[in-house]
């Protein structure tokens, strides 16, 4: 990719239910400033479009870069993104962002030109050319957080499907009764893997009375509530309770896996989030259960990676995108 000697400089914005992040960077990639901030979802759209305006001003400040050397801005956001129409059509941690046309309503705060995208599917392509995926034209990336969340690549670019919602992994459904998901539907993978779903049926235990280290655990920390991490180091130490729940979670994500595997055949699933961080507690078990629930051809090249880039594969696939889609050959 041939880059501008005139205009050096990318603003990358990565948009999250409870943070912005907004960085300055080079046509590498290579992050110069970067300035973090609390999000105010609760107050709408227009508050934040502001909030994501102010930000890029006051980076481009600091890192005393002019708006006429900024080759362009890209920004990644969660929720449901309509790529064809430009408009975010609603978004579980953003309030009020129903039908929002981020990108139109930021590029006449900021004059910058500017590249949209899903946030699972910036992280997929910045996992794909800076991080786990390099070298893998077909793979699908998955986020293990609060919630689910997925980006596919194929024949080395990001499958949108008709209008850019593909790729909505955590919403696959795997038991008909299931819990109830905040998408309306019950029984999604979602509500069955996620580091919140884990974090609930530790609760669950705890309710029932069940014999388990968890809370102390999680003392350890000055933390009152269990998480899912605090689930996977009771497991570790041999608790028995956290160890049922962390392999009834991974079974679910396995199966979800197989089933994906059968859909798109790829060359390897990165797998990010911060559930991802608990290592081979967690991918030796996955490894095995995907091997089980999706046996023969379809898996036995497969590869299960932990994601490499961390929080930054996001903010790195929008820096690349945008760059792409402004520079000219």
């Amino acid at each position: 990719m041939a880059g501008s000697k005139e205009k050096p400089y990318l603003i990358g914005i990565d948009l999250g239910g409870t943070k912005i992040l907004t960085v300055a960077a080079d046509q590498k990639g290579k992050i110069l400033l970067r300035k973090k901030e609390e999000t105010r979802a609760r107050e709408g759209p227009q508050v934040v479009i502001g909030q994501i305006a102010d930000s890029v001003e006051e980076v481009l400040q600091l890192a005393r870069i002019n708006k006429e050397e900024v080759l362009a801005a890209g920004i990644c956001a969660a929720g449901f993104y309509n790529f064809q129409k430009g408009l975010i059509m609603e978004s579980p941690n953003l309030a009020k962002w129903k039908g929002v046309p981020l990108g139109k309503l930021l590029k006449e705060k900021i004059n910058l030109p500017l590249f949209v995208e899903n946030d699972a599917n910036a992280a997929a392509y910045g996992e794909y050319l800076r991080g786990a995926g390099q070298g893998k034209n077909h793979l699908i990336y998955i986020t293990v957080s609060t919630g689910i969340g997925g980006g596919i690549i194929s024949h080395g670019e990001i499958y949108r499907g008709a209008e850019g919602y593909a790729g909505e992994i955590g919403h696959i459904t795997m038991e008909l009764e299931g819990p109830t998901c905040k998408c309306g539907n019950r029984g999604c993978l979602e509500t069955l893997a996620s580091g919140t779903a884990i974090a609930r049926q530790a609760r669950e235990a705890l309710a029932l009375g069940m014999p388990t280290r968890m809370p102390q655990v999680a003392a350890m920390e000055n933390r009152e509530e269990v998480t899912a991490r605090h689930v996977f180091t009771a497991a570790e130490m041999g608790d028995q309770v956290a160890q049922e729940i962390v392999n009834r979670s991974i079974e679910y994500l396995g199966a979800g896996l197989g089933t994906l595997a059968h859909l798109f055949n790829p060359e390897a699933f990165v797998i990010g989030g911060g559930v991802s961080l608990s290592g081979d507690s967690l991918f030796t078990p996955l490894r095995e259960v995907f091997y089980r629930r999706a046996p023969g051809p379809v898996s036995e090249k497969v590869e299960i990676l932990p994601a490499r880039l961390r929080e930054e594969a996001g903010i790195q696939g929008i820096l690349l995108l945008a760059a792409q889609a402004y520079t000219h050959p």
